[in-house]
């Protein structure tokens, strides 16, 4: 069995197991999140613009975050250009060679 209370737009659960109940855990949001990996071939001293198709296709436009993998932030950086509700286009900076350049993003639509 589990229990289930919304306050003031958080979410709070806990179960039962048969005899003992579980402590509550609290969930910040009940909104739509998902994440990922994109792998962008980045062009030398300059912007690569690339998209990324969601999983699921959100129900409103989702927030988006992107940031790239890299040990040098002040040569490479991402960022979103626009989104709807089934991808995001976003952009790389690469102020070095041409390279492949990992870019985490998640997306959140509440």
């Amino acid at each position: 069995m589990i229990q289930r209370i919304t306050v003031y737009d958080r979410t709070h659960t806990r179960r039962y197991n048969g005899s003992v109940w579980t402590d509550w855990a609290s969930y910040v949001t009940g909104a739509d999140i998902q994440s990922g990996i994109a792998t962008v071939n980045a062009a030398a001293n300059g912007t690569t613009e690339f998209t990324v198709n969601f999983p699921k296709p959100f129900s409103k436009y989702p927030e988006v975050v992107m940031s790239a993998v890299t040990s040098r932030p002040d040569l490479r950086s991402a960022a979103p250009l626009s989104r709807d509700t089934q991808k995001v286009t976003g952009v790389v900076y690469n102020g070095t060679s041409a390279s492949e350049l990992s870019v985490f993003w998640i997306a959140i639509a509440k």
